[in-house]
């Protein structure tokens, strides 16, 4: 059963694969293909959650891995229809009038142009700037990066405009101040994944159109369709205030 999980993340993995990095996430989609996919009964699979448990307590305890991993790990019966919401990427120019943190939009622009968790802060203005059709979302952005250095700064720039910061979390401090604000999960792994579903579950476009789209495998694509026909899919609507 172990082997069986691992060769599923070294499948579908994004980045590094390492045992040190595997995340409740991680095990999570595995169930999904469990349930969904292998169409395995509830309890066949609350077995399987027991194993992995176990073997990462292990790994734990023989200091094989840095801290136990699936703290928030739950049985099968409580994954079912996971709430996503999507297409909220046309609406990013009317979220500027929600007070929202600079950070937070600018986050939510970069996801919305296609760039993973990895290249966020490798992204820089005049990549983006004639991707931003918007003028207001534009004049935004300009007004909320520090051009006394460069002419081309980063989008994520360290304060005083010298080179980008050093990771996502110095920005997603700021980011979580407002997830009481927006109906979405501004966890740059579920905002990436709620892009990702906003385009698999548009049935006009092509596998192909997808594939170069989002920067996905023919796998991974199919592991988007699944959760399309398995998650609770709804469209973006402003909170009310």
């Amino acid at each position: 059963m172990l082997f069986n999980f691992w060769n599923y993340h070294v499948a579908n993995a994004v980045g590094d694969i390492d045992i040190k990095n595997i995340k409740v996430s991680d095990v999570n989609d595995y169930l999904t293909q469990l349930d969904v996919h292998e169409h395995l009964k509830t309890r066949t699979i609350n077995k399987y959650i027991s194993y992995i448990r176990k073997y990462f307590t292990f790994l734990t305890q023989a200091h094989l891995i840095d801290s136990y991993p699936l703290v928030g790990l739950k049985g099968i019966s409580y994954q079912r229809r996971t709430t996503v919401v999507i297409n909220w990427m046309n609406d990013l120019p009317n979220m500027l009038n929600l007070g929202l943190h600079p950070e937070t939009i600018k986050l939510l622009l970069l996801i919305s142009l296609g760039y993973t968790p990895k290249e966020l802060l490798k992204v820089r203005w005049l990549e983006i700037a004639e991707h931003i059709h918007n003028s207001g979302l534009k004049a935004y952005i300009v007004k909320n990066l520090n051009f006394t250095k460069t002419p081309n700064p980063f989008i994520f720039q360290k304060q005083n405009g010298d080179g980008p910061i050093a990771t996502n979390e110095s920005f997603m401090r700021a980011v979580r101040l407002d997830r009481d604000i927006l109906p979405l999960d501004l966890s740059i792994s579920k905002l990436r994944q709620s892009y990702i579903l906003s385009y698999v579950s548009n049935s006009n476009l092509t596998d192909q159109y997808l594939m170069t789209r989002l920067k996905l495998s023919s796998k991974r694509l199919a592991y988007y369709k699944m959760c399309v026909s398995y998650y609770n899919l709804i469209s973006y609507k402003q909170k009310a205030r």
